[in-house]
């Protein structure tokens, strides 16, 4: 009876409550702390795996570079065989019409 006249038993109520709301709270803290962590893990797997894309991209910038210049140096050889083949051929036919004159 002296704690209804004097509100203590509400109160305690209302404490009790409160713990169990804070309670709840602390639950779901940590629930979203451990989710907050594996995205964090995530995320730096995403960061290395972009890292080791870039370097996948400038390889293979790399290679396509390489490639070209020897495509480029192969082309030059065969523009230059070619040249000498047609001036082989220009030879021979002078000395042809030679001949037969």
């Amino acid at each position: 009876m002296l704690k209804e006249v004097t509100g203590t038993e509400s109160f305690d109520s209302r404490v009790d409550k409160m713990k169990e709301v804070l309670g709840d709270c602390s639950a779901k803290k940590e629930q979203m702390d451990k989710i907050l962590d594996s995205i964090r893990a995530r995320l730096e797997q995403l960061g290395q795996e972009i890292e080791e894309y870039r370097e996948v991209q400038q390889v293979e910038r790399h290679k396509k570079a390489l490639e070209l210049a020897l495509f480029s140096r192969k082309m030059a050889a065969n523009q230059a065989e070619i040249d000498s083949i047609r001036q082989d051929k220009g030879k021979l036919l002078d000395e042809r019409q030679l001949l037969v004159a």
